[in-house]
């Protein structure tokens, strides 16, 4: 207990020089300003000696009193001028501030006892309290160092003064010194704490400096085998929601290789079109549900606006409670195999006259749209059949037929979005697929539309008026074989009983 007690008394050696070169920087700065005012103080005493006093230096009481006040005058000169040495000599500074506590507790015992002397008791008593306080606030050292000054300086006071002071006085100078010596050990433990903290944070920020060091080189050559492949490696922190990407990304897309509020990003930037980004949105959601790979082909705006197909591999990361912590993956450029694909698809699936999907095309297309279908999209299939279509081929010839078609194939595409199914299903017959979100008044105004919008043109003089048909089917969970079959049903009643027009089934 007793060694306890005496360890903590003295200065941790693990932070000797820390704790040293801190309490000489903290004890300047109140040193600096307390000299300054002491040298005014002082000065001022001075002048009132001289110039104040009708005996002025003739008397003993004022010379006395005269070098008191020179002595303290000097000592401070002598700090303040020797200052800019303290770089050259820290050692030798800390004792010549450690020596600054007894100096003014010694200087503060003269005045007190000559002013006791003199018989003003209360005043001796509240000046040397000063000092006693003073040196606690003001200069920091080692406890063991201020206990000593204070028990010796404090002894010697109360004993010169034995006949002056009474118990009670003698009694509340000890509590002074106590109450200083606390002041300073608090100091003292704040000081080590702080050193500690200040310690423990550097050596931490060292550690993490030396790791990111290791990090940056396995990145380095992280990097370097990523270089190597036309593959785009991406990682998402799903707890941060940043992704970060390799430098091919920024090679075929001008966008930044970190992203922050990816999530956000994905919804609000212009790399992924409408439809894909609803598809590659309900693909991520079922493969976390699912914990499973996802692998698709995904379409993204690259550098000028540059459509390219990629192949997406990705798969979750998740810690052993199955919870997802991040996301990896990687793009493979597939575009020149995809356009060759592309070509190829579109050329066994176009329609040479018109130039609209075929039979089968528009079959898969609509398989694909079924396939993809959100819960508040509103699929519509319409088939539309060409009016008394025979009466023109037999009339004007098959050419003037074939030109009735190709007006009926670019009203169409003119009243139809680009990313609608538009097709030419058999001789006079074409179908059309779209959706919209859940709003049947939207279907009927564009039927509406459409049966008022059949086109004419000239044929050899003879102004050639087109009309035509349509049944229009909603999906309701429906096949394609079932909705193809509920349009056909509607465009049969059509026929029957109002050409020109359209059911909606």
């Amino acid at each position: 207990m007793l060694q306890k007690l005496i360890n903590g008394l003295r200065v941790p050696e693990t932070i000797r020089e820390d704790y040293w070169k801190e309490s000489v920087r903290l004890n300047h700065r109140i040193l600096v300003l307390l000299t300054s005012l002491t040298i005014l103080a002082q000065l001022f005493n001075i002048y009132r000696i001289f110039f104040a006093s009708k005996s002025g230096f003739t008397t003993l009481n004022n010379r006395i009193y005269f070098y008191f006040y020179s002595t303290m005058l000097v000592m401070c000169i002598i700090y303040l001028a020797g200052w800019p040495a303290y770089k050259k000599h820290p050692t030798a500074w800390r004792y010549i501030q450690n020596a600054g506590i007894p100096f003014w507790l010694v200087w503060g015992m003269g005045v007190n006892y000559y002013d006791i002397y003199k018989g003003s008791l209360s005043e001796g008593n509240l000046l040397f309290a000063t000092a006693l306080l003073g040196t606690a606030i003001c200069i920091q050292t080692a406890p063991w160092f201020v206990l000593l000054s204070y028990a010796v300086v404090t002894s010697a006071f109360i004993g010169l003064m034995t006949i002056a002071l009474d118990f009670g006085y003698a009694w509340n100078m000890v509590l002074t010194a106590l109450v200083a010596f606390v002041l300073s050990y608090a100091r003292f433990r704040y000081t080590i704490s702080n050193i500690k903290s200040k310690k423990i944070i550097h050596e931490m920020n060292e550690k993490l400096i030396e790791e990111k060091e290791k990090l940056n080189v396995s990145l380095q050559k992280y990097q370097y085998v990523l270089n190597q492949t036309n593959n785009i490696v991406f990682d998402w922190d799903t707890q941060t929601d940043t992704a970060m990407f390799s430098g091919n990304w920024n090679d075929d897309f001008d966008y930044p290789v970190h992203i922050r509020d990816f999530t956000r990003w994905i919804q609000t930037s212009n790399i992924l079109e409408h439809d894909q980004r609803k598809v590659l949105t309900k693909r991520i959601k079922a493969a976390m549900d699912d914990h499973a790979q996802l692998e698709m082909e995904v379409a993204l705006n690259s550098r000028h606006g540059v459509l390219k197909w990629y192949l997406l591999h990705f798969i979750f990361l998740r810690d052993s409670d199955g919870n997802i912590k991040s996301g990896m993956g990687y793009l493979t450029d597939i575009n020149r195999h995809k356009m060759e694909l592309m070509q190829l698809k579109y050329q066994a699936s176009m329609d040479a006259l018109t130039g609209l999907m075929n039979r089968s095309a528009m079959e898969e297309y609509m398989k694909d749209r079924l396939s993809d279908r959100l819960p508040d999209d509103m699929i519509v299939m319409l088939i539309i059949d060409l009016d008394d279509f025979k009466h023109i081929n037999d009339t004007y010839g098959h050419p003037c037929g074939d030109k009735a078609l190709t007006e009926v194939a670019q009203l169409l595409k003119h009243l139809f979005r680009k990313g609608d199914g538009i097709g030419r299903i058999g001789g006079d017959e074409f179908m059309v697929v779209f959706s919209l979100k859940q709003n049947l008044p939207a279907v009927k105004k564009k039927l509406e539309k459409l049966a008022g919008s059949a086109p004419s043109f000239l044929w050899d003089s003879a102004h050639i008026q087109l009309h035509f048909s349509i049944g229009a089917a909603i999906c309701e969970n429906d096949s394609y074989e079932q909705l193809y079959e509920r349009a056909d049903r509607a465009l049969y009643e059509t026929k029957q009983c109002c050409k020109g027009g359209y059911t909606l089934a």
